[in-house]
């Protein structure tokens, strides 16, 4: 169902076969599928007065050298606050520099970088939602596997709808379409919106 066809069907108040729309998830994982799938249901969320819940999930593998670039270039300030770093600024000089090195060297701090990530894709998407004028969003960070986590996460709030992208930040990218959101729409009990 497109969103035109959801617009109509709310103008008319014929609900016909939607389900009642009380709690909808969301996964973030900072892709332009992902964010494109969270304003979907923001609007969806305003629309029928959902609220919702945004969840971002991560793994304990070791860092990529494309995730520890990305920690490195573009989210340092929330790698060093993810890992407590501030009081080493007396003893180890700045604790930026100290970050640089962990990442460089030490797998384990694969989990609080990727933590520090999704903490801020989450700001990111919260952002986006209190700029549209809806408020009613909680977020979460879990670790696991993905569609997993996204099942569970919609089990725990008794979401009525999962909206997904099509396709996110994957190890290969598009290869698989969706693989996650495929998972997904697989296992749920409940109605899934996969957003192209």
């Amino acid at each position: 169902m497109t969103w035109a066809a959801l617009e109509t069907i709310g103008e008319t108040d014929d609900i016909g076969d939607l389900p009642a729309m009380k709690h909808i998830v969301t996964a973030i994982d900072g892709s332009d599928h992902a964010y494109k799938a969270f304003d979907f249901a923001v609007d969806l969320a305003q629309k029928y007065g959902a609220r919702l819940t945004a969840v971002h999930v991560i793994s304990d593998r070791p860092l990529t050298e494309g995730e520890r670039r990305m920690a490195e270039n573009e989210y340092l300030g929330d790698v060093v606050e993810g890992l407590n770093l501030g009081g080493l600024m007396e003893s180890k000089g700045d604790p930026r520099l100290f970050a640089r090195e962990l990442l460089g060297k030490h797998g384990e701090t694969g989990l609080r970088v990727r933590r520090a990530i999704g903490h801020r894709y989450l700001d990111e998407a919260k952002s986006r939602a209190h700029h549209k004028g809806f408020r009613e969003i909680d977020t979460s960070v879990e670790e696991g596997d993905p569609a997993d986590e996204i099942l569970a996460a919609a089990e725990r709030v008794g979401a009525d709808v999962i909206v997904t992208g099509s396709r996110g930040l994957g190890n290969i990218t598009g290869a698989l379409l969706g693989s996650v959101s495929h998972k997904v729409a697989q296992r749920a009990t409940c109605t899934c919106i996969n957003v192209k």
